[in-house]
C-alpha cells in the first residue's frame, strides 16, 4: 500500500505595479517581502522561483532548476503537489503551493534564519553556535559580525566539515587583520574576546604549510611568512 505523505502548503500574494516592480508576500511569521524590478512573465517566475528556493529544504538539483525559471508545474510534477495561481484583481495574484511536508523548512530554521539575516549581535551568534541545522552553523562563520571566540567554538564541532570550515574562516580573518594592522594593534583586536585557544603565529604557521606546495596560492604562504618574520622581530 503507497503511503500517504502529509501536506503543506505555502500561501503568497503577488503584486505588479506599472513600473514592473514585483513584490511577493508570504502569510506567515517567518515570511519576507521580495522585490525584484523588471517587466514580463520571466520576472515573476524568477521572483517565486526566489522564494520557493528560500522557504523548501530540497535538493541543491531541484532549486537550481526552478532557480532558472521559475517553473514550479515541473517542480510539483516531480515532488507531488500542485501550484496555483488566481488573479484576484488587475496585476495581483494570491498563490498556493503544495508539497509534501517534509519538502519545507521547519518554522524552527526559519525562525533561525530569518534571525541570521537581520542580526548584528554577538549575542545571538552566539546562541545559534548551538544550533542542531548544520546549514545555520555555516551561516555563522560567514557572518561578518562573527568574533573569533565564536569560530574558536565552530571548530571544535563533532561535524568535520564544520569545523574545517571554521578553521578556514579563522585564517582567513588573520590574514585580513594583518594586511593593516602591526603586532600591538592586530593582537588587541584578537584579544577582545577572552579564552581565545588559538594563537596567531601558530595559525599563520598552518597558513605557510598548507599553501607552500600549491603553486596558485604560494603568494598566501610567503605573504604569511612575511608576517610571521615582522611579528617574531617586534
Amino acid at each position: 500500500m503507497e503511503e500517504i505523505k502529509e501536506m503543506e502548503y505555502l500561501s503568497f500574494n503577488m503584486k505588479t505595479n506599472a513600473t514592473g516592480n514585483i513584490s511577493i508576500e508570504t502569510y506567515d511569521d517567518f515570511g519576507k517581502i521580495y522585490k525584484e524590478t523588471g517587466v514580463g512573465y520571466n520576472r515573476k517566475n524568477f521572483v517565486i522561483a526566489q522564494l520557493v528556493k528560500d522557504r523548501l529544504d530540497i535538493s541543491s538539483e531541484f532549486k537550481e532548476r526552478i532557480g532558472g525559471n521559475g517553473d514550479l508545474n515541473w517542480l510539483v510534477a516531480n515532488l507531488g503537489g500542485f501550484f496555483k495561481e488566481e488573479e484576484i484583481g488587475k496585476n495581483h495574484y494570491h498563490c498556493v503551493l503544495q508539497l509534501p511536508k517534509d519538502c519545507f523548512y521547519s518554522n524552527e530554521f526559519l525562525c533561525e534564519k530569518r534571525l541570521l539575516e537581520k542580526t548584528k549581535s554577538i549575542k545571538i551568534l552566539t546562541k545559534l553556535v548551538h544550533s542542531k541545522f548544520d546549514e545555520i552553523k555555516l551561516k555563522v562563520i560567514i557572518h561578518p559580525n562573527t568574533s573569533f571566540n565564536i569560530l574558536n567554538n565552530l571548530s571544535k564541532d563533532e561535524n568535520s566539515y564544520i569545523s574545517q570550515k571554521a578553521k578556514n574562516r579563522i585564517e582567513y580573518k588573520i590574514l585580513e587583520l594583518c594586511k593593516e594592522e602591526d603586532k600591538k594593534n592586530l593582537i588587541e583586536k584578537y584579544a577582545k574576546t577572552r579564552n581565545i585557544e588559538v594563537n596567531i603565529i601558530d595559525i599563520l604557521q598552518n597558513i605557510v604549510q598548507k599553501f607552500q606546495n600549491e603553486n596558485c596560492f604560494k603568494n598566501i604562504s610567503s605573504f604569511a611568512q612575511l608576517k610571521i618574520n615582522s611579528l617574531s622581530d617586534k
